[in-house]
């Protein structure tokens, strides 16, 4: 795996007014937290996990290792 920078972008609609933290995007990630604040949907769109960017995500949000 090659070095990558940790720094992660969580883009939302600017409606959402909700406010996040790397443990809530976690939860929400692993489906523990299904709804935003106001009741919307929580759907993600990310990189196939065999790409470095995925995996770093993986291991400094999710806490997983490979």
């Amino acid at each position: 795996m090659q070095a990558i920078a940790t720094e992660f972008a969580v883009i939302v609609h600017p409606k959402n007014t909700s406010t996040f933290t790397a443990a809530k995007i976690s939860r929400m990630f692993l489906s523990k937290i299904k709804s935003f604040d106001n009741g919307s949907p929580v759907e993600f769109y990310s990189y196939d996990f065999d790409t470095d960017i995925r995996q770093a995500f993986e291991a400094k949000i999710l806490k997983k290792t490979p």
